[in-house]
């Protein structure tokens, strides 16, 4: 168990690293990032996110579950809706993106005046989110694969950031499903925290790379 704790802030600090490097990259192709401009700016939400949440000390592995954690959750979501929204050319998929935003709006609206919150239930609405989001990715997918762009898509920028989508909620799903029972056998959500950890490092690479080979031809 103390190791497994020891190798999630091995791995904290990677996704910090690989977080800013991805900002870096970012900010030097901006002008070229056209639909990809949002996920530049949740990377640097993401950023800000994990400051507000450390504590105690710069040694200490900062908690992912206070109230700035839930926040970034719901901001993360919404971005991500509004990309798939504008890059999927199906018009049934924009208008279930959309129907999709309206409704969990008032979800969440609903749900912090009744219980005057934002600490949102993870195992129902990060199920939710894993579900829509793996979905949305699979459309995209075929989207690509019926396109004429399909010469060199492992340099496509939209093609490796639904990959990094698709990696990140694929690895999450089976531990939002499983949440209850990995909390009973590694208490403090320390697998439920190294497995989605490890998700965000391989989203961050994927949309690094995509920043890095972004140009006008695919916006």
């Amino acid at each position: 168990m103390y190791c497994l704790r020891m190798n999630i802030g091995y791995i904290y600090i990677l996704y910090l690293i690989t977080t800013f490097v991805c900002i870096v990259i970012g900010s030097k192709n901006f002008s070229h990032l056209g639909n990809l401009k949002s996920l530049y700016f949740l990377s640097i939400i993401s950023i800000l996110q994990e400051l507000f949440s450390a504590h105690d000390s710069w040694l200490n592995i900062p908690s992912y579950y206070f109230e700035s954690r839930n926040i970034y959750v719901i901001v993360e979501f919404f971005v991500l809706l509004n990309f798939f929204r504008k890059v999927i050319n199906n018009s049934k998929v924009k208008r279930f993106i959309n129907l999709t935003q309206v409704i969990s709006a008032i979800y969440l609206l609903t749900y912090v005046f009744i219980t005057k919150s934002i600490l949102i239930n993870y195992s129902l609405f990060s199920v939710t989110e894993c579900l829509i989001f793996l979905v949305l990715c699979i459309f995209l997918f075929v989207q690509f694969l019926q396109s004429d762009e399909t010469d060199n898509l492992l340099k496509h920028p939209l093609f490796l950031v639904t990959s990094g989508i698709f990696i990140l909620f694929g690895v999450s799903a089976p531990t939002y499903f499983l949440y209850d029972e990995l909390n009973k056998t590694f208490p403090e959500e320390i697998l439920f925290d190294f497995i989605t950890a490890v998700g965000y490092i391989f989203y961050v690479v994927l949309v690094t790379f995509s920043f890095k080979w972004s140009t006008k031809k695919f916006n």
